[in-house]
Parts: C-alpha cells; sequence; structure tokens
C-alpha cells in the first residue's frame, strides 16, 4: 500500500473537513424529516398502548366483580330460595360498592330473580335470551351495549358452587349480569390522558380524525358476539413534536462549534502524527522499551502499524527463547519417559519371561515352583498396573473420564485399603494406621467409588514405596460441606520445587536413570485429574528427609441408609464355588484365554460348551435351552460378542450372559448392557472377581482349599 507524506495528508485534510461540513449539513436535513416522522409515529404508538391498558383496566374490574360473585354457595342456594332481603343485602350493595350502574341475577332457565339500577338507568332487559345462551356456553362474558343513557361495559358470568371457581366443572346454577355506563366515563377526567380528548363514534369501520401535531388512537368495542359496532377515539396535540422543530437552532449553533473545534483538531493531530512518534521509533531502535513501543502503538496511521511490528518483532523474540528452553526440557522428558517406560515394562516382562525358563527345569522343588509362579504373579501385576495407569491417563486426557455417583461407605473403603496394603507394610517394617472421621452410619455418602479408591489407593501406594522406616497414617475428617482425606508417611520427603511437578503426568521426583523406586510417574496425575472431576482438590504438604503429607477435599453428599452388612472380606484368593450341575457355554476365540476358563470352571465341577464365533454361540444355546451361563467374548470373528447376545436374547431373556473383554475403552460396559448382557468382566480378572460374579448370580457352596 503507498503512503504518501504528511503534508499531502494534511491538504487532504482540509479539503475533506469541507466535504465533510457539506455532507453533515445535508444528512442533518434528512435526519431531521425522518426524525419528526420517527417521533410522530413512536408518539401515536405509545399513545395507543396507554389508552389499550386504560381501558383493559377499566373492562378487569368490573370483570373481576362478577368473577368473585358467582362461585358462592350461599348464592347457589338463594337461586332455589329466593330472598328479597338477602339480594338487597349482599346483591343490590354492588352498586355503590363498586359504581355498578346494573345489577341482574337468572336462574339456570333465564328467568330473572333480581334487578336494580343505579337512578340514572331506567332501561330494563340488558341480557337476552341469545346473551345468556352464550354466558351459559362461554361462562364469562365481556362486552358492550348501547342503551337509551349511554354506552355500557357489561360483565357477566356464571354462577357456580365454591368448588368450582373455574366456572367449568359444575353447570350453571344461574347467571349476574353487571353493567356500568361508560358515557359519563368518557366525559370524565379519569380516562383522559394528557389533556386527550375522548369521543364515543358509532360503527365499525370508523376512523379516528387526524391532523397536523395531532397524536390519534381508537379502541375498537365489541358486541356479545365479538363484533366490533362501535370506536372510542382519542385525540391529543404532540408538544414533541413541536420541541424537536425549535431544537433546530441549537443544531445550527453545535455545527458552527464543530468548525472552530475541527480547526485545533488538525494543529493537534499534526504533532500527534509527526513529532511524537518520530521521537518514539529513535528511542525505540536505542533502547528496545516495551513502554515505548506500546506508546507507538497507540498513534494513528503508519506509525501505528510501525509500533505492532515492534511489538511483534519483541514477542516473537521471547517466544523464541521460550520455546528453545521448553523443546530442550521436553527433550529431556521425553528420554527419561522413554527410559523410564523401557524399564517399567521391560523389567517385569523379564520377570515372567526368565522364570517361566527357569520352570521348564524339570527338577525342580515344589517350593521352587511355587516362588517362581509367585514371581511371575507380582511381575504381572506390575505390568499390568503400568497399561491401566497409561489407558487412565489417556481417558483423562481426552476427556473421556465422567463422575458415576453411587451410595459409598467411606468406612469400609479405610477399613479394606488398611486390609489390602497391610502384609506390604509389615513386610517392610513400617506401621500402617488408619483413622475415620465418622461413624459407619455417617459414612455412608453419594460419591464415585471406583475413583475415591483409586486416589486413595496411589497415594498410600506411593508412602510405602518412599517409605523405609516409621509409619504411614491415613483416614479423613468432615470440614463442613467438605470431606478431607489424608495420607501421611514419614519417608524420603519433596523438596519445595517439586511440590507442584509431581501432579503433572510422567514426572517424578527424580527422572534421571539412576533413580532408586519403580513406577512410570502416572499415579499422582490420575488422582490429581480425578479429585478435580469430581469437584475437590489435591495438595501436598513435605519436607525433604522428614515425610509427606497429601491432602484431598471432596464435596460431602450424606446419604442416611442403615447398612444391614458389615464389612467382611467374602472371598480371598483360596476360596472355591462348587458349581457343579451348571452348562457353561464359552463363547471364546483365543485358546490361552480359553484354556484359563475351562480350568478355572473344571475346577469348580462345571459343564463346558466350547464355541469360537459368535455364530456357534446362538445355535448352541438355541439347541440347548437348559444353558445355565454363557462367558460370552466381545471380538469374535463371523458374528460379534454383541450381536451374539441380541439373537439370544430373542428367545432366551432369562439367560445369564457375562461379557468379556480386552477393551479397556470408556462405554464398553454401557453397550454390553444396551445388547442384553447381565453383567461384564474386563480382561484380565482374576478367580476372585470371577468367583463373586458366579456368586452373584447362583447359589454356589463356598469350598474351602
Amino acid at each position: 500500500m503507498k503512503l504518501f507524506p504528511i503534508h499531502y495528508r494534511i491538504n487532504l485534510l482540509l479539503y475533506a473537513t469541507g466535504l465533510f461540513f457539506l455532507v453533515l449539513l445535508f444528512r442533518l436535513y434528512l435526519t431531521t424529516d425522518n426524525q419528526e416522522k420517527l417521533i410522530l409515529k413512536e408518539s401515536e404508538l405509545q399513545f395507543q398502548n396507554e389508552i389499550n391498558a386504560l381501558i383493559t383496566n377499566k373492562q378487569e374490574t368490573l370483570n373481576q366483580v362478577a368473577y368473585d360473585y358467582t362461585f358462592w354457595n350461599e348464592f347457589v342456594n338463594q337461586l332455589n330460595l329466593p330472598d328479597t332481603a338477602w339480594y338487597t343485602n349482599n346483591i343490590t350493595t354492588i352498586l355503590k360498592s363498586f359504581r355498578v350502574d346494573y345489577v341482574a341475577v337468572y336462574d339456570s332457565s333465564f328467568h330473572l330473580i333480581h334487578e336494580v339500577s343505579s337512578p340514572s338507568v331506567t332501561s330494563r332487559g340488558f341480557a337476552t335470551e341469545e346473551i345468556l345462551n352464550r354466558i351459559k356456553e362461554v361462562r364469562l362474558l365481556d362486552f358492550f351495549l348501547v342503551k337509551p343513557e349511554g354506552l355500557f361495559d357489561i360483565s357477566a358470568a356464571s354462577i357456580h358452587p365454591d368448588n368450582d371457581p373455574t366456572h367449568m366443572l359444575t353447570r350453571p346454577s344461574g347467571y349476574l349480569i353487571l353493567a356500568k355506563n361508560w358515557t359519563s366515563l368518557i366525559a370524565s377526567s379519569d380516562i383522559r390522558l394528557g389533556g386527550a380528548i375522548a369521543a364515543l363514534k358509532l360503527g365499525a369501520d370508523t376512523i379516528a380524525d387526524k391532523g397536523e401535531y395531532l397524536t390519534t388512537a381508537a379502541v375498537r368495542l365489541n358486541d356479545w358476539n365479538k363484533r366490533v359496532f362501535a370506536h372510542i377515539t382519542f385525540t391529543r396535540s404532540s408538544n414533541l413534536l413541536k420541541l424537536y422543530r425549535n431544537s433546530s437552532f441549537y443544531m445550527i449553533f453545535t455545527m458552527l462549534i464543530s468548525i472552530i473545534i475541527t480547526w485545533f483538531v488538525i494543529n493537534f493531530t499534526f504533532r500527534r502524527w509527526v513529532t511524537k512518534p518520530l521521537k518514539l521509533v529513535t528511542s525505540i531502535l536505542k533502547s528496545e522499551d516495551t513502554s515505548h513501543v506500546n506508546e507507538l502503538k497507540q498513534c494513528p496511521g503508519e506509525f501505528k502499524q510501525i509500533g505492532m511490528l515492534f511489538s511483534d518483532f519483541m514477542d516473537q523474540k521471547k517466544e523464541l527463547l521460550l520455546a528453545k528452553e521448553k523443546a530442550e526440557e521436553s527433550e529431556l522428558l521425553k528420554s527419561a519417559f522413554l527410559a523410564n517406560m523401557s524399564h517399567e515394562i521391560r523389567t517385569p516382562m523379564n520377570g515372567i519371561l526368565g522364570f517361566v525358563e527357569l520352570l521348564k527345569e524339570p527338577k525342580l522343588s515344589g517350593e521352587e515352583q511355587q516362588q517362581y509362579i509367585g514371581i511371575i504373579e507380582e511381575s504381572g501385576k506390575r505390568m499390568l498396573n503400568i497399561i491401566n495407569d497409561i489407558i487412565c491417563i489417556s481417558k483423562v486426557e481426552a476427556g473421556h473420564v465422567e463422575v458415576v455417583t453411587s451410595e459409598t461407605i467411606i468406612n469400609d473403603q479405610m477399613r479394606y485399603i488398611y486390609t489390602f496394603f497391610k502384609p506390604e507394610a509389615d513386610s517392610k517394617g513400617i506401621k500402617l494406621i488408619y483413622k475415620t472421621g465418622l461413624s459407619d452410619l455417617e459414612s455412608n455418602v453419594w460419591t464415585d467409588r471406583e475413583k475415591l479408591y483409586a486416589i486413595l489407593t496411589n497415594l498410600v501406594k506411593n508412602a510405602i514405596k518412599f517409605t523405609n522406616s516409621g509409619f504411614i497414617e491415613f483416614g479423613y475428617e468432615r470440614k463442613g460441606k467438605f470431606l478431607e482425606f489424608f495420607v501421611k508417611d514419614t519417608g524420603v520427603g519433596i523438596r519445595q520445587d517439586k511440590r507442584e511437578m509431581i501432579f503433572e503426568r510422567f514426572r517424578q521426583v527424580s527422572e534421571s536413570l539412576s533413580r532408586n523406586y519403580e513406577g512410570a510417574g502416572l499415579g499422582l496425575a490420575i488422582s490429581k485429574a480425578f479429585v478435580e472431576i469430581m469437584g475437590g482438590r489435591i495438595w501436598v504438604e513435605s519436607e525433604l528427609g522428614e515425610g509427606s503429607s497429601f491432602f484431598f477435599a471432596i464435596p460431602f453428599v450424606e446419604q442416611k441408609i442403615v447398612r444391614t452388612t458389615p464389612f467382611t472380606n467374602e472371598l480371598n484368593m483360596w476360596d472355591k464355588l462348587n458349581i457343579s450341575g451348571l452348562k457353561i457355554v464359552i463363547a471364546e476365540d483365543d485358546a490361552t484365554s480359553y484354556l484359563f476358563l475351562s480350568k478355572l470352571i473344571k475346577s469348580m465341577g462345571g459343564e463346558i460348551l466350547k464355541v469360537m464365533t459368535g455364530t456357534d454361540a446362538v445355535g448352541v444355546c438355541r439347541k440347548n435351552p437348559d444353558v445355565d451361563l454363557v462367558l460370552m467374548d466381545i471380538q469374535m470373528s463371523e458374528m460379534n460378542g454383541y450381536e451374539a447376545t441380541r439373537r439370544i436374547r430373542e428367545f432366551n431373556k432369562n439367560l445369564v450372559i457375562i461379557a468379556q473383554t480386552a477393551l479397556g475403552l470408556k462405554g464398553e460396559r454401557e453397550r454390553a448392557m444396551a445388547a442384553g448382557c447381565t453383567d461384564f468382566l474386563t480382561k484380565p480378572f482374576s478367580m476372585i472377581e470371577f468367583n463373586e460374579l458366579i456368586r452373584k448370580y447362583f447359589k454356589a457352596q463356598v469350598r474351602k482349599f
């Protein structure tokens, strides 16, 4: 874009100023004319709204009186047994109490029971048979009527007992007619707004007269059949329009002042556009002062663009330095993480493969075999924990983790975690202590049980890992609307500059290859994510060499339910179930998984039917209606487990079908339940988990070994 010198801009500004004022004066003329029309239109609209509100208010007052008097048991009784004194004391008083000009009462057969009017009204028979029939139909009727005395507003309603305020539940017992003469009202000041003149004009097509500086409005009047038969017109002068025209003088004066100001602006802008920006550019080139850059960005024209270029250059310079530092840090973190993952996966894999080779030795004693099997089992659990942590942190970062609340007895979780970690703590000579802040009944709360268990397990596991002597104490207490949990240890402690970093994924206090503790560095990151998803916060207090105290608080939502079953570890790893007599279909195309399930079931005495595809599973269940249980793998050839389950449910609604899959993705359990599965197992699962499901759906006997 071509940039002109400053003096060219000044000349252009002078010519543009003259043209600007010519255009402004012409625009002023057009605006004045348009504003005059707009003011007149808005005045009429506002006036019409005011008139409508006034008329509606007058009508609603009479309608409310008619409504209030017509659901009254005593009134209904008097229709059948007319009492002149009663009508005089209760109905005739409406005339004075509510300034009504005419009152009439009819029974259900349209016979006149009572009729009274003010002295100025001599007409009778305000309600014809047609009108009464209309009232009988709609129950509440409002209309206008012309009599010799003038225009009357009629409010009529059918009469009902106290229990029918809607007038629609019972048949009408009679009818009440109220009339108010509007002729005097139109002439009175009650209905005049801002000096408006009101007039009654008969005819459906009557239009109010219009004149210069006059604002008009009209109200249509309907008869009992909703037909327009007259209008009330209102007219008043528009002082606002006159005032607007008189303001033209002030506008011309304003234009004169604007011209004077414009010339001062020209002088000011020359200084601002030239002298000051050049000084700022010189200063920035010498010192790169950011405050001068910000001032230059506020200048108009190309100097503003120069200021933005300076700002972009300085920002990019800072970003490059930060990017360089971050890249170097990321490279170090990546190297440490890859080395850590390689170590954490290869170490248990080495244990598994190495001791499997050793188990092939023919001269092993029974004690050695059991020792090797235990090492293989522990290595497998360690590898599974690493995989689960990686999957879990992936779900967190993808936003696929949801809070699933349920009734949770906190004290039971405390006891279970204590029982679970007690042997490991004893093996290291550490004293494990737990404290509960509420009674068993009070600890029954509404929260996400699985996430709370995962958080506490991660924190206690870390405490045991980093503590070599002393004690570990965990527990909770209620603080207002929150439950505050804690895990305290006498371990190695954490430096102050590492306290925030340890909650980041793949980060540990020691990230070197010579670190002393195993782990992927995901447990605290997962715990922090779970706590925040549950609406809480987590923090740590620690001193290097003096131990650490981890705290987290989550909302307290009490769920008061009396406990019926005390905490107990119903099954241990040596309990087996006797399921002899059960016919079980294993739908599994993986030979290793089938072998594990078949050995598990045969050891319990169950009968097995083997299939390797979803199609075969449907066929076997159709041919064997006495099948008790199906262990359904999800990923199979020909037909997957979900579709096979849906097919089986078409002819067997009560069969227990347990889905088993190695997919650990969000929504798999919900998909299984939607397909018709009875329950769900995630591979790998233990014998304890399998036993719990069998016990849940079959009355099996426990055998102790």
